[in-house]
């Protein structure tokens, strides 16, 4: 029999794990939904990459979840440039975005705004002028 991973478990999850520091729910299942005990977590990675996660939970998330370094949001395609310009990253090093619906503005406003170690934009699809404009801005970029 085959578990399914979803949005509930990783409310009970974090609700019983608070010391937890490193969680991967990678394609979770069913929609997305706030956690009310997520204050009390100390979660540094946090991968939901290929799940329903859509603005308002990532700025919730990114709102409570203060320490995190690294999030991995790849192919969550209900998020938008709203949501990550408007998520809180104070800690943040690494974010992957592979093959997200976003464009110029999140990935500027992350190497802008939150100062980032690292950033995966692979697949992300950008016009000749905002590829332009990201190698004048970061010659060093690869």
């Amino acid at each position: 029999m085959e578990t399914k991973t979803t949005w509930r478990t990783f409310g009970r999850i974090l609700e019983n794990c608070q010391e937890l520091r490193v969680l991967n729910m990678a394609k979770m299942m069913g929609e997305a939904t706030k956690i009310s005990s997520i204050q009390a977590v100390k979660l540094v990675e946090l991968n939901v990459s290929e799940t329903l996660i859509n603005d308002e939970l990532l700025i919730f998330l990114t709102l409570h979840l203060s320490d995190l370094g690294m999030i991995n949001i790849s192919r969550c395609y209900k998020l938008s440039n709203f949501g990550i310009v408007n998520a809180s990253f104070p800690s943040l090093r690494f974010l992957a975005m592979a093959e997200c619906n976003v464009g110029i503005e999140s990935i500027l406003c992350c190497l802008n705004q939150h100062g980032l170690f690292a950033l995966c934009v692979k697949g992300v699809e950008l016009s000749r002028v905002d590829t332009k404009l990201l190698l004048e801005q970061y010659p060093d970029i690869a």
